[in-house]
């Protein structure tokens, strides 16, 4: 089984769909990358009290015993401040990534992160040995600007005090409504890949009002399933997780079915 009879419309932000890519080129299948969602750093002035909030929690980390980076940009957003104030990192603290590629990359970075490469999503990441009894330890969450409070909540039934450290924005691509779906005619595409439920809110405003609602798009996990399944897509495809063999994993049996 390969991905010969696939082009794939790949949506994560810039710089972040190559292993996908890659992925996909190497099953024989076709990619096309269409950016929804743009990372941006945190503006000192025009972002002044978020930033100053998440500079005093840096400033002191060494106040933590547990820290969580949901993904692979509060990394590369996080790890920059930590590296400002922090020359030498504070001693005591557990260091936790979600996903694999998360995990990667802070081990890129010489943080020593704790067991939880197999924790893909939130739901798994609370799973983890070291985040069952956390009576009066401090958590200290690093995100960007909003989000899911599912992390959290679950921390807190177990005793934690939680915080976040907000370091960068999500924020939809500046590109013209309709422009999406006049891509997904004339290129003929015949699967689509969300990595989230924000990704499937600008997927939905970039296309207007003409949803591709019988093209198989592959999201990860129950949740964005759900949204997509209330936004009225019909042909949904549950991949274990956002990961790349995973993501591959559901487009071969996508494959498998249009063959």
């Amino acid at each position: 089984m390969s991905l010969s009879t696939m082009k794939v419309l790949l949506t994560r932000p810039e710089g972040q769909g190559d292993n996908l890519k890659a992925a996909i080129k190497q099953q024989g299948g076709q990619s096309i990358h269409y950016p929804v969602m743009a990372i941006q750093p945190l503006d000192p002035l025009s972002d002044q009290l978020v930033w100053q909030q998440t500079k005093d929690k840096i400033l002191n980390l060494d106040q933590y015993q547990q820290l969580v980076f949901i993904s692979t940009n509060a990394v590369r957003f996080g790890t920059a401040l930590i590296e400002q104030y922090w020359p030498q990192l504070p001693v005591g603290i557990q260091w936790h990534g979600i996903g694999s590629a998360t995990v990667k990359a802070l081990l890129a970075a010489g943080i020593p992160c704790a067991d939880s490469d197999r924790a893909m999503n939130t739901e798994a990441l609370l799973q983890q040995p070291a985040l069952q009894a956390l009576s009066e330890q401090r958590v200290l969450i690093v995100r960007g600007v909003g989000g899911r409070e599912a992390l959290a909540e679950g921390l807190r039934e177990r005793g934690a005090r939680v915080h976040y450290a907000e370091c960068y924005r999500r924020a939809r691509v500046d590109k013209p409504v309709g422009e999406l779906g006049q891509l997904l005619q004339t290129e003929r595409v015949n699967s689509m890949v969300i990595n989230s439920g924000e990704t499937l809110q600008y997927v939905c405003d970039l296309l207007g009002g003409q949803l591709p609602l019988t093209l198989p798009v592959i999201v990860p996990g129950n949740r964005v399933a759900g949204l997509a399944e209330q936004r009225g897509f019909s042909n949904i495809v549950r991949a274990d997780n956002a990961s790349t063999p995973a993501i591959i994993e559901a487009l071969l049996s996508v494959a498998k079915h249009q063959q």
